[in-house]
């Protein structure tokens, strides 16, 4: 009796740790507003972009790293995107990660990118 509750605590606790990391890839971007929504400006391969705010003013290079979340707007949802999928002109909401540093453009590491028009 007491080795089928061990059993079952151990299958209960895996499958929880399984599901709580599962390797899937996150689809939707964070909560919130983005730090900025503009037009792609420069594409900087294999980790940057530089996104200029939609009505001038305001500009980000965007560090993106393995954490960074990218996505497209498809059919009402998101679907995942890849850096190859960026390009100049596009238009892109950005979510920041950590500290921004304070020069022009502002420079931080994108958490989110969705590519919201080609």
């Amino acid at each position: 009796m007491t080795h089928r509750v061990v059993r079952l605590v151990l299958v209960v606790i895996l499958t929880g740790c399984a599901d709580a990391g599962g390797g899937q890839q996150v689809t939707r971007p964070p909560a919130g507003e983005p730090y900025i929504d503009g037009t792609v400006k420069r594409v900087e391969p294999p980790e940057s972009i530089q996104v200029g705010e939609r009505g001038g003013g305001n500009e980000a290079v965007l560090r993106i790293t393995p954490q960074t979340r990218l996505l497209r707007e498809f059919g009402g949802g998101y679907e995942p995107a890849v850096f190859a999928d960026l390009r100049e002109g596009q238009a892109v909401s950005v979510w920041v990660a950590g500290p921004i540093a304070e020069s022009f453009p502002v420079q931080a590491a994108a958490d989110a990118v969705v590519i919201t028009r080609d």
